[in-house]
């Protein structure tokens, strides 16, 4: 058997590796919000076939350019955030290799106003407690009439 022992292959594929790391590493080009958006919808569409919720989550909500580096998102539910941030890695090391910036990080957060979801009224005393936050009346005329819920 001629070649390198296993021991300096082994030594050989760390050392390459660790090159490729570095000049990763190294790339810090400005990003423009055009090239973002432009990367962003590549990789949705190379995802489409293998995961189509996540396809759905990244076509239907834009992701914005914060600063430099910080891209920011804004989705609708806990769940469309769990999607994402299972898969940020895989989609963070494409965004950084396409845009050669290799200090970008990525910020995931619900939008404000879906975070504010009213709560349902099941029982009868639940159902008049939001009847009296309308309409505050309601709440006299059950003590002057000395009404009861069931």
């Amino acid at each position: 058997m001629k070649g390198k022992p296993l021991a300096e292959k082994v030594d050989d594929e760390i050392v390459k590796k660790s090159d490729t790391d570095q000049q990763t590493t190294e790339q810090n080009e400005d990003v423009n919000p055009q090239e973002l958006k432009k990367a962003w919808l590549e990789y949705a569409e190379q995802i489409k076939s293998e995961n189509m919720r996540l396809f759905s989550i990244l076509t239907a909500h834009q992701a914005e350019l914060f600063n430099s580096t910080i891209i920011r998102i804004q989705l609708s539910g806990q769940i469309q955030m769990d999607e994402l941030a299972n898969a940020k890695a895989e989609l963070m090391l494409f965004l950084k290799k396409r845009l050669k910036n290799s200090k970008l990080t990525l910020e995931i957060s619900i939008r404000p106003e879906d975070l504010a979801v009213e709560k349902k009224a099941f029982t009868a005393a639940e159902k008049f407690e939001a009847m009296i936050q309308k309409n505050p009346a309601l709440a006299v005329l059950k003590q002057k009439f000395n009404l009861d819920l069931e």
